[in-house]
């Protein structure tokens, strides 16, 4: 996923679940299947994270370098396989009718520099202050940001140019986020992320699951801010709008000179968002 700056992030990519949250209650016969293997050893590779970006979905390799995740939504997905110590993988997968699909993957290892390297280690203080604007930056100052925590701050490095005063943070591990608010764990891969001038670059590649719920109040709770959060955003609207739910929904669209969009309009953009989801 690539966005530029948007207070709060992890509120946003929780609206990319709640379709797929719904859809979780299905049964699919879509699954995706196979092994992993050292690109040159050939050997095969244990415990690597293997998920469907922006989904549920998601195993890990065993011992003999198998994987399976089963129980797709039709539709087209970023297959994302990650190791630490290997080229991060992203093969674009399409699951458009009911089918099991044998992919074989090879893991490349990474290419480490030749040249000696310094590394200095950052102040403590440093750090925490650098931490703090990358919350910020990263989930935002909302009510429900406020309820979100990353579990495993430590492994996040920063650096800034002293040029352009780009703020840049990386991390070779998922970083696991647990959204409280909303009932979410987000273990996310953050390929890029650069702040400069009040704009944000990221590219990440998100894996959900849902936190448990203490008793059946706490999770009528979370359902109950899922929906807030949820109605009236973009996902909903483009939900809407492939579902032909515009105005029954609430939603209105206008013409770029002001005119609104009239219901016949909207059924024939409707038509032509089935068709090419289709």
């Amino acid at each position: 996923m690539r966005t530029r700056y948007s207070n709060g992030i992890v509120i946003i990519l929780i609206l990319f679940f709640a379709i797929d949250g719904v859809m979780a209650q299905a049964k699919f016969s879509n699954k995706i299947y196979g092994k992993i293997v050292d690109s040159e050893t050939g050997k095969p590779l244990f415990n690597v994270n293997v998920f469907l970006s922006n989904t549920t979905r998601g195993a890990a390799s065993g011992p003999d370098g198998s994987y399976a995740i089963e129980n797709i939504p039709p539709g087209s997905y970023q297959l994302i396989v990650s190791m630490i110590g290997y080229e991060l993988l992203k093969i674009p997968v399409h699951f458009i009718k009911q089918k099991t699909f044998h992919k074989d993957i090879r893991l490349v290892p990474k290419i480490l520099p030749g040249e000696e390297v310094e590394i200095i280690a950052e102040e403590p203080k440093e750090w925490k202050k650098n931490l703090n604007r990358f919350y910020v930056y990263f989930i935002g100052e909302t009510e429900n940001a406020r309820k979100c925590k990353i579990l495993n701050p430590e492994v996040l490095d920063f650096k800034i140019n002293p040029d352009t005063g780009e703020f840049v943070a990386f991390t070779d591990s998922m970083l696991t986020i647990d959204n409280e608010a909303l009932g979410y764990r987000l273990r996310i891969i953050l390929e890029q992320f650069r702040f400069c001038h009040d704009s944000l670059y990221l590219v990440i590649y998100p894996l959900y699951s849902e936190l448990p719920s203490n008793d059946e109040k706490q999770k009528d709770k979370w359902q109950k801010r899922r929906k807030e959060t949820y109605e009236g955003s973009f996902r909903h609207f483009l939900s809407a709008l492939a579902r032909g739910k515009v105005q029954q929904e609430y939603f209105e669209l206008y013409r770029r000179g002001g005119d609104l969009v009239t219901a016949e309009e909207l059924n024939i953009i409707h038509n032509d968002t089935s068709a090419v989801l289709k």
